[in-house]
């Protein structure tokens, strides 16, 4: 009965270089390794699709892909899933400046894809396994904003964006990877309804946002939800804050 109850664990490896993912399959495949189901992505896109459709103990991130690279790729998946435990696998790890933006993030460890690679990998897959199983992802609040038919955003202070859902993109006239962890261009201050224009893709847009506090990425942040306003309504542009 404990058997059948033992829920196998599932890690997502980020790699458009076929030969390095038969590498780390081999090694987590070992006597001495760990029992995970792998699952493959060769691009960022298709990396942040199976993310949003399933529920991964880890993500092993190759940082450049066939469509990101760098701190772009690090960003995109830390700011959409931030629960997620994370290994970054690079072939140069050391001194790049996408390091500071691994710190606080959701990244557990830097592993180089060198002669240390096969003894590294296998313990880091092993320690995010145990992150997650401690760490209770609140999936049912990130299904619920994503399948909204509102406009949802989440920034921090900053204008940082850090999730955007469908609606908003649409709205917005902009993709999910144009917007995260990019600057909004206007502040989002918490506790009141702010309107003003926005000049989309296709038009200027009049909105009006609700912003409320927040927590996100164990930090603060607020969440917005943005309404357009019919034709003809008088929008002011936002002031900036004090």
């Amino acid at each position: 009965m404990q058997e059948e109850s033992k829920q196998r664990r599932q890690i997502l490896i980020v790699e458009d270089n076929p030969g390095d993912v038969e590498l780390v399959e081999e090694w987590l495949g070992r006597p001495s390794g760990v029992d995970v189901e792998v699952v493959h992505a060769a691009t960022l896109k298709e990396a942040l699709s199976h993310l949003a459709r399933g529920r991964f103990d880890g993500v092993l991130l190759d940082l450049n892909l066939p469509d990101s690279s760098g701190v772009a790729s690090l960003k995109q998946v830390t700011a959409r899933f931030p629960h997620v435990p994370l290994v970054v696998y690079a072939g140069a790890p050391h001194g790049v400046a996408w390091r500071d933006a691994a710190h606080g993030a959701s990244v557990m460890d830097v592993v180089g894809k060198n002669g240390r690679a096969s003894l590294e990998i296998p313990g880091s897959v092993e320690a995010m396994i145990q992150l997650s199983a401690l760490r209770q992802e609140p999936d049912p609040l990130l299904g619920l904003l994503e399948d909204t038919i509102e406009a949802v955003l989440v920034a921090g202070h900053d204008g940082e964006v850090f999730f955007v859902n469908d609606a908003a993109c649409s709205l917005l006239g902009q993709t999910r990877e144009q917007l995260l962890g990019h600057n909004l261009g206007f502040s989002v201050a918490p506790g009141r309804s702010t309107e003003l224009e926005i000049l989309n893709a296709r038009e200027p847009v009049r909105v009006e946002l609700r912003v409320a506090a927040c927590g996100w990425r164990d930090g603060p942040a607020s969440i917005a939800l943005i309404n357009r306003k019919p034709v003809g309504t008088e929008a002011k542009h936002a002031e900036d804050a004090a």
